[in-house]
C-alpha cells in the first residue's frame, strides 16, 4: 500500500496579506473531553483555521494553538469568550499579529525534545553556511562534517540504549528506534536493506535526504552525504562495538524525491609503524 507523504509545519507562522489574524494559546486539563470541546467551538465558529498545533508538554496539560482569521475583530472576542468558558479550559492568551496579515507564536518559550532544548534551520540557510565554508575550507570541511556526524552518532547509540534499557528490548527494536528517531528529527527516511551482523556490514538507503538537499546545489558530484555518513558510522561503532566507516554509494533523483545508498562497515586496522 502507497503511504502519501505529510509534512509538519513547525513554523508557527502565516503570511496572509490584507487578512485579520488572531492567534490564541489554549492550556488545557488532561482530558481529551476538553481538547474535543474546543475543536467543537472552532467547528462551530465558521472562522478560517490557518495553523493548529497541539501538544501534550506533561502529565497533566495540553496545549493547543491556533491562528485563525475574520472580516470582524467582534468574531475574535466572541471565539475568546467562548474558550474561555470551555470545559476544562485553564487559560486563553491572545497572539497579537506582528503586522497585518503576519502572525506568529511569540508567547511560547523554547522549543523542546522532551526536556532538552532544540532550535530550528532551514535548509536555504544550512545551504548557504555549507557554500561559504566550503569556499574558505574546501574538502577539509567535508572531513571535519563527517567526524562531527560520528561523534553524534556515536553518542546518540548510547542514548538509545539507556533509553531503551528499562524496557528490556532487544537489537531489532534499538534498529527500529534510531530509524524512527533519524526521521523524526527531519534526516530523512532511512531504511536497513542489507544487515550482515556476523561479517558486520550494513546498507542503508536514504529516501529524501536532508543533507542532500543542502549540498546538490553546492557541489557537482558526490559524495552528498558526510554528517550522515558520519552519523550511521558512529552509530554502529557503538553497535558493533567495533570502529566502523561509512561509505556513500550512490545518490539519485527519482520522480521529485532523492535517494542514497550507503554502506556501513569496518574501518581497516590501523598499521603501525615502530
Amino acid at each position: 500500500m502507497k503511504v502519501n507523504k505529510v509534512n509538519i509545519d513547525l513554523s508557527r507562522i502565516v503570511f496572509l496579506k490584507d487578512k485579520n489574524l488572531k492567534g490564541f494559546r489554549i492550556t488545557l486539563i488532561n482530558d481529551i473531553r476538553a481538547l474535543e470541546k474546543v475543536f467543537s467551538l472552532l467547528g462551530k465558529s465558521n472562522m478560517p483555521v490557518h495553523y493548529i498545533l497541539v501538544s501534550k508538554a506533561n502529565a497533566e496539560k495540553y496545549s493547543a494553538l491556533v491562528y485563525l482569521s475574520s472580516e470582524h475583530s467582534e468574531n475574535f472576542d466572541e471565539i475568546d469568550k467562548r474558550f474561555k468558558e470551555s470545559y476544562g479550559v485553564i487559560s486563553v492568551e491572545k497572539i497579537e499579529p506582528l503586522v497585518k496579515g503576519v502572525l506568529a507564536n511569540t508567547l511560547n518559550g523554547h522549543l523542546s525534545w522532551g526536556k532538552d532544548k532544540v532550535i530550528l534551520i532551514k535548509r536555504d540557510i544550512v545551504e548557504n553556511m555549507i557554500s561559504d565554508l566550503m569556499e574558505k575550507y574546501g574538502s577539509i570541511f567535508l572531513t571535519i562534517l563527517y567526524h562531527m556526524g560520528f561523534s553524534l552518532g556515536l553518542n546518540t547509540y548510547e542514548r538509545n540504549v539507556e533509553t531503551l534499557k528499562k524496557l528490556n528490548v532487544g537489537n531489532e527494536a534499538l534498529l527500529k528506534y534510531a530509524l524512527a528517531i533519524f526521521k523524526m528529527t527531519g534526516n530523512g527516511n532511512a531504511e536497513i536493506v542489507g544487515f550482515d551482523e556476523r561479517n558486520k556490514v550494513v546498507s542503508m538507503k536514504i529516501v529524501d535526504s536532508f543533507e542532500y538537499d543542502a549540498f546538490r546545489n553546492v557541489i557537482r558530484e558526490g559524495p552528498y552525504l558526510h554528517f550522515t555518513r558520519g552519523m550511521w558510522a558512529g552509530w554502529f561503532t557503538g553497535f558493533f562495538s567495533e570502529e566502523m566507516i561509512a561509505k556513500e554509494v550512490k545518490c539519485e533523483e527519482i520522480n521529485g524525491s532523492s535517494m542514497c545508498h550507503i554502506i556501513i562497515h569496518k574501518a581497516p586496522k590501523k598499521v603501525i609503524i615502530e
